[in-house]
């Protein structure tokens, strides 16, 4: 069937059904949660007041398609407030990656669930220790846990990379942060793996971890 050359538009009233979500079925079976035409316009207010987003910004919410929380955390206000929308997929999250992205990225505005923000922090407080000169935080193979912290660290000069230093940064991560968030293991490097860009590449150090 060939699509048609024009599109007719469909008048309709604020009031009239417009989209449904489904709750989660936690507690029952799914609900329906019916919204009206009056939903996107209201999260102008959300994009706005809450996201600060800027007319020619850029703005980023991690929320995979399927969550209420794509709808309104990266189309309707944003876009009625003239922001450009970041989508950035991937299939594991790794908090360095993502603080590549923002700041190569230029983002303007940022959404995301809390637990992401605990890890975002965890890796810039690490990058605060004078003798970190550069890191990388992956996910190491564990035998007890499914994978613990791991970060790989080029020194600044002048520090030597022993067992005093390791823990020093442990205790530095955890003074900064919450406790459980400290890396486990500690490595210190020469230099870190790259991507042809130069990026560092964080999936080729999991790689070698995991043929360890």
């Amino acid at each position: 069937m060939n699509a048609p050359d024009t599109l007719d538009r469909v008048e309709t009233l604020a009031s009239d059904d417009m989209l449904y979500y489904f709750t989660s079925g936690t507690t029952g079976e799914p609900k329906a949660v019916i919204h009206d035409f009056s939903y996107p316009i209201a999260h102008i207010m959300t994009a706005k007041n809450w996201h600060g987003v800027v007319d020619g910004g850029l703005h980023f919410t991690v929320a995979d398609s399927g969550w209420a929380k794509s709808a309104w955390g990266k189309l309707y206000g944003q876009w009625f407030c003239q922001c450009g929308i970041m989508v950035y997929d991937y299939d594991n999250f790794y908090a360095n990656e993502l603080l590549q992205i923002l700041e190569e990225e230029r983002v303007k505005s940022f959404c995301a669930p809390p637990t992401i923000y605990k890890y975002l922090v965890r890796e810039d407080i690490l990058m605060k220790h004078p003798a970190v000169f550069e890191c990388a935080v992956t996910g190491y193979p564990s035998a007890t846990r499914d994978s613990i912290v791991k970060a790989s660290i080029i020194l600044n000069q002048g520090f030597t990379p022993d067992s005093h230093l390791k823990t020093e940064l442990q205790d530095f991560v955890k003074a900064n942060t919450a406790v459980y968030k400290y890396p486990r293991r500690i490595e210190f490097v020469e230099d870190l793996p790259r991507t042809v860009t130069g990026k560092i590449s964080r999936k080729k150090i999991r790689e070698m971890d995991e043929k360890k």
